[in-house]
């Protein structure tokens, strides 16, 4: 059941499974991780808390890129 909207009628995908997270995530962290080092040596690096907030994290976000 859909919390937002109460309907019942959900498909999932074939690949909607626990290994196949897993898969994409490990994917996902190879392939992003060594930027964090090549922004942070260029001095280009901004930390945002993501788990504050809506708000906080919209206005921490936009003074990021204010400062661009």
């Amino acid at each position: 059941t859909c919390d937002a909207c109460g309907s019942t009628n959900l498909k999932r995908r074939a690949d909607d499974n626990e290994e196949t997270l897993k898969t994409r995530l490990m994917e996902y962290y190879k392939k992003t991780s060594p930027l964090i080092g090549y922004y942070y040596a260029k001095g280009q690096l901004s930390a945002v808390d993501g788990l504050a907030e809506v708000d906080a994290v919209a206005d921490a976000i936009a003074k990021v890129l204010d400062k661009a």
